[in-house]
């Protein structure tokens, strides 16, 4: 069991820390509003990590990306955008499924799996640090020969996470690669 869920509408509007407005009665079906969060704010973060995965891991738009933890979906949305179009996006909290189920009336693009899909790059969205480090052995062991690659957060002070330095990640799981978000940096 993680050390930390997303299961509920609280716990997301807890992480975002943001003061934006619950949309309720959404009919437009379109991915420019996911669930009512603020999307010009948190849209263009996803663009700018977007580049910076296309930058600093050297991707091409033909590799098949699989992104973990990915939310309401906007980073993969961003790749899309510039041409990616091997990307799949998974998030397993019941709360994100139930509302985009709700408002794309089922057609949702986040799975909670990734059936037969391939990937040869697996990026994690500020997923590791809410496992302990042995679950987050056997959650990435289906991974095995592929790429993987964490986005992690490691200026943030809270003990309800598995929070290490990049280095400390580094030492724990030597064959993946590391990106802090804020600066960015690779190891």
């Amino acid at each position: 069991m993680p050390l930390k869920t997303y299961d509920t509408k609280a716990d997301f509007d807890a992480e975002y820390d943001l003061d934006a407005t619950w949309a309720t009665g959404i009919t437009d079906a379109t991915p420019k509003r996911r669930l009512g969060y603020d999307r010009e704010v948190l849209f263009s973060q996803a663009e700018l990590r977007a580049a910076n995965y296309i930058n600093l891991l050297d991707l091409k738009s033909n590799q098949k990306i699989l992104i973990l933890g990915c939310g309401f979906g906007w980073t993969v949305e961003a790749l899309n955008n510039v041409g990616f179009n091997n990307v799949v996006g998974i998030d397993t909290s019941p709360y994100i499924h139930s509302e985009l189920n709700n408002q794309y009336q089922g057609t949702s693009d986040i799975l909670t799996d990734e059936g037969n899909f391939k990937p040869q790059v697996v990026i994690t969205e500020n997923l590791i640090e809410s496992y302990s480090d042995a679950e987050l052995d056997t959650l990435l062991q289906k991974y095995a020969g592929v790429t993987l690659v964490h986005l992690v957060s490691t200026n943030i002070k809270r003990t309800d996470l598995n929070i290490k330095t990049l280095e400390e990640w580094k030492t724990l799981r030597p064959n993946d690669t590391f990106i802090e978000e804020s600066p960015w940096r690779l190891l």
